[in-house]
């Protein structure tokens, strides 16, 4: 296949222009492989599915294989290749191709040059997991038996000696060059939707993985080194409907520990979402679009340029496509809002866009909301230069620009406080003159969410959970530890209580309870006899 417009300037006229001596990230994400087995899973690619672009289909092989083409043209000496999870087609026919070896192989014949070190591929996505969001909940030094079933699929990216911290966490830390590290979350533990065991592990701390960020974390500031962060489920809530994407417990407790070490930390780097944003928190948080176009996003990936110094991001350089062949340079964030690059300082300007009145530009509000999904141009108008299907609109409604606005606003963890940011910008777009558009996705979804935690809250304070062991509930338990030796003594502590009750109310206040002067009455009828 030949790829013959990946460095061509982009439908607006702009040209990648990298800056000299940065460094470049290529991050994929959220592939989605739709393969078909023939033969033995060593033979599964000769069977295609889709080989060309299918809005509402996961892709065959061929797409993956010519995005990578396009990158290998395009950036040939990556400093490092990272990938956020996601390998195989979504949840349908074909549930037995998360248990086999996925496309990393591919990958390593895109960059031979390579070395293994610097392909980061270790992000366990909710989709590699039968069913999916399926992962246990383990103390994180005892084998998984999730990671365990899935390691298969990771061994050609586990470098010697992280084989045993894999099946154990699912999270690690690996050293990109002198100063920078990269850490990998095991985000799948977080989820709302997550299923699996988790009798032998701490729902407030899954896996030990808070603890261990902040020690790591602590190290690498006291080494005055510096840090990325990735995974592939975003700890936030979805943009436009607000799905909890983590728990809110879980977000919060993460948020303390990025503002604890946000010195140390450059950015942090996700998927899942499929579709590309930014977020200016206290550390810049940046979601990846997806190869796989089942949610109706053009396939992308993503070029980030770093500085060598400071290790901060300076720019993302996105690539796409509307079909198999015509791959092309789609857009520069930092051109795209006029800023000067992607520093923690120049993202202020760009939240000033969407927050600041005085700055109220709706034409940014435009290039955010579209370049979430890799749209072709700039000609709005223009059907042609949409996604397809042609249902990706300008950002001029009310629920489109209280979205976008709410995003930046605060970084949010309950979608109940979000729904209320909605309703508020609501109004004051519609106050603005800007249409009303009947989008009730986020009320919605916080219904849903109240619901679900109404009746997690209800499942948790059963009768029976008062009495088996009360001190060994947390917040997140799902359901009451039961300790056979702990009921036992509960059970006889209260006998000892109530008899010291009835003991104190004979002798201290001469009351009698009933039962005692039940038997009292019968020993005086049977003396009587």
């Amino acid at each position: 296949m030949s790829i013959d417009n990946c460095i061509a300037a982009s439908h607006t006229g702009l040209k990648p222009l990298y800056r000299e001596g940065s460094g470049r990230i290529v991050q994929f994400t959220d592939v989605h492989l739709a393969l078909k087995y023939k033969g033995t899973p060593e033979n599964n690619y000769l069977d295609k599915v889709e080989p060309d672009v299918k809005y509402g289909l996961d892709p065959g092989v061929e797409l993956l294989e010519a995005a990578l083409e396009c990158a290998k043209k395009v950036i040939p000496e990556p400093n490092f290749f990272l990938y956020n999870g996601d390998s195989v087609i979504h949840e349908g026919k074909h549930e037995n191709e998360k248990k086999e070896k996925l496309h990393f192989p591919r990958t390593y014949k895109t960059y031979p040059n390579l070395d293994k070190s610097r392909f980061f591929a270790l992000a366990v996505g909710n989709m590699e997991t039968i069913p999916d969001y399926a992962m246990d909940v383990t103390d994180g030094q005892e084998i998984n038996p999730t990671l365990s079933e899935i390691k298969q699929g990771f061994e050609n990216v586990l470098l010697e000696g992280e084989e045993q911290d894999f099946v154990r966490r699912g999270y690690s830390r690996r050293q990109i060059e002198d100063g920078l590290w990269m850490i990998t979350l095991n985000t799948a533990v977080y989820h709302p939707r997550r299923s699996g065991d988790s009798k032998n592990g701490n729902l407030e701390d899954p896996l030990g993985q808070f603890a261990w960020l902040r020690k790591t974390l602590r190290s690498i500031e006291q080494e005055r080194e510096n840090s990325l962060i990735c995974g592939h489920v975003p700890p936030v809530l979805a943009l436009a409907d607000g799905v909890q994407q983590w728990e809110k417990e879980y977000i919060e407790t993460y948020k303390k520990i990025i503002t604890d070490f946000a010195g140390t930390i450059k950015a942090q780097l996700f998927g899942h979402t499929h579709d590309h944003e930014i977020r200016d928190y206290k550390v810049p948080l940046y979601i990846s679009g997806p190869i796989s176009p089942l949610h109706k996003v053009n396939p992308s990936f993503t070029v980030w340029e770093y500085d060598k110094k400071t290790f901060e991001i300076l720019d993302s350089h996105v690539y796409g496509t509307l079909d198999l062949k015509n791959w092309g340079y789609r857009f520069s964030a930092v051109k795209s809002y006029g800023l000067t690059d992607l520093r923690k300082g120049s993202l202020v300007k760009l939240r000033n866009y969407f927050v600041d009145e005085g700055n109220f530009n709706q034409e940014q509000f435009n290039h955010f909301h579209l370049q979430r999904y890799v749209y072709r141009g700039y000609n709005l108008d223009n059907k042609d230069n949409l996604v397809a299907p042609a249902n990706v609109k300008k950002c001029d409604h009310v629920a489109c620009l209280a979205a976008i606005r709410c995003a930046f606003k605060k970084w949010y963890s309950d979608i109940v406080e979000l729904q209320e940011c909605h309703i508020k910008e609501r109004a004051h777009f519609a106050s603005m003159g800007f249409r009303i558009e009947e989008d009730m996705r986020i009320f919605k979804e916080t219904a849903k969410e109240v619901a679900r935690r109404e009746k997690k809250l209800t499942r948790k304070y059963t009768s029976t959970a008062r009495i088996l062991n009360p001190s060994n509930e947390t917040g997140l338990k799902e359901e009451p530890t039961y300790n056979p030796l702990s009921t036992c003594a509960t059970v006889f502590m209260m006998v000892i209580v109530l008899a010291v009750i009835v003991l104190v109310l004979d002798k201290v206040f001469g009351i009698k309870s009933r039962w005692t002067r039940l038997v009292k009455g019968m020993q005086t009828e049977n003396r009587r006899q």
